[in-house]
């Protein structure tokens, strides 16, 4: 009898673990959103501001094309088209800052944590993203929505807010442990 109990332990414990990773669910992206993710080289206040000088040279060179967008995916295709030029901005950016650095640009795939934007909430979750790296980015970051387009010229509130609404009711997916559901359905 001895025996038994902390064998029913580590049974549970093995059912747990593999349970979990059978029945979590897969967090799906966040439909009609893209985001512009910049990291700076460094936590060095200098890298910091020289990030937002990117930023800045970026939505100035690109804002009016991204906010003539219809759709994330349209917004995703003139990205594609802009890449390099984006990357040439970038880089001249720096250099004309006195510091000339390494800049990638790419889209993916990130997860991001709930953020607030001019009063429209945009949940924790995986977003649809324009990265731009400034040499080796391990420095804190800086993001926006790009689409709808929140920090890019032309936008008008009614539109943003409206488009930002709908991603704000929108719940986030749980994930639940296979044996936590077991256990309710026998304690009740």
């Amino acid at each position: 009898m001895r025996l038994i109990r902390p064998l029913i332990a580590v049974g549970l414990v093995l059912l747990g673990v593999v349970s979990w990773r059978v029945c979590q669910e897969v967090v799906p992206t966040a439909p009609d959103v893209l985001r512009l993710h910049v990291r700076a080289a460094s936590d060095d206040p200098e890298d910091q501001r020289r990030k937002l000088l990117v930023r800045d040279a970026l939505l100035e060179a690109f804002g009016r094309d991204l906010a003539a967008c219809t759709s994330r995916d349209e917004a995703e295709q003139t990205l594609i088209l802009l890449e390099h030029d984006m990357t040439a901005v970038a880089e001249a950016a720096l250099a004309a800052d006195g510091r000339a650095q390494p800049v990638i640009v790419y889209q993916g795939v990130e997860d991001f944590p709930t953020r607030d934007y001019d009063g429209a909430t945009y949940p924790a979750g995986r977003y649809h993203v324009l990265r731009v790296d400034i040499g080796p980015a391990a420095g804190q970051n800086w993001w926006c929505v790009l689409y709808p387009p929140l920090c890019v010229t032309g936008t008008t509130p009614e539109t943003t807010n409206e488009t930002t609404q709908v991603i704000a009711d929108d719940p986030a997916p749980a994930v639940e442990w296979a044996t936590a559901k077991l256990w309710r359905r026998i304690v009740g």
